[in-house]
């Protein structure tokens, strides 16, 4: 969170069929005091603003971290857990279909959702494993956030990676060794062209 910084906030409260996006913003080259003011005069109240693992770090102008400013301006604050982005993207698409966005307040978090992507490596040609950083990457990692704090509310999502699941085949080896050595009928249909 630095002043040339984009910064993004997706307001939210969970309901029993999902979580209820009611509000989202987000603003760049301002100073921390410009999303004080704006958090005080939202009309609702905030149960807990939850920021990025480096929210902790001090800056050297004020010597203060921005969890230290923030709460010291009487906002309830907590540290989401440092996770790999992965982790963060994978809860998310979890979380996403059970939202229930206000589109009058979440449009433009919506479309930075949409934007997000990963990295294109053009010496490769293929897909890096990190999300491209641009205009959207900022709103769509603040939904990273919020998805890893609704699955742990939820008791889904601890902070240490979880092994990957596999599925047991529905067919065995052999199954597919008999299936291939079946001989395969062709039909050749004749048209007229």
């Amino acid at each position: 969170i630095g002043y040339s910084d984009s910064c993004a906030f997706w307001f939210w409260q969970s309901r029993p069929d999902g979580i209820a996006i009611i509000d989202y913003y987000e603003n760049q080259s301002v100073p921390l005091s410009h999303y004080i003011d704006m958090l005080q005069a939202k009309p609702y109240e905030i149960e807990t603003l939850w920021l990025p693992h480096d929210a902790r770090a001090k800056t050297l102008q004020t010597g203060r971290s921005t969890v230290e400013q923030l709460i010291e301006a009487g906002l309830p604050c907590r540290v989401v857990p440092k996770l790999a982005v992965q982790q963060g993207i994978d809860a998310a698409r979890l979380v996403l279909p059970t939202c229930h966005i206000d589109t009058t307040n979440g449009d433009a978090g919506v479309e930075a959702l949409r934007a997000y992507r990963r990295e294109f490596n053009e010496l490769t040609k293929a897909f890096r494993d990190t999300p491209l950083h641009d205009w959207a990457s900022d709103g769509a990692d603040a939904f990273r956030y919020l998805a890893l704090v609704a699955q742990e509310k939820r008791g889904n999502i601890t902070s240490q990676p979880s092994r990957p699941v596999f599925e047991k085949p529905k067919i065995t080896l052999n199954e597919l060794f008999e299936d291939r050595e079946k001989p395969q009928k062709l039909s050749i249909a004749r048209r007229r062209i």
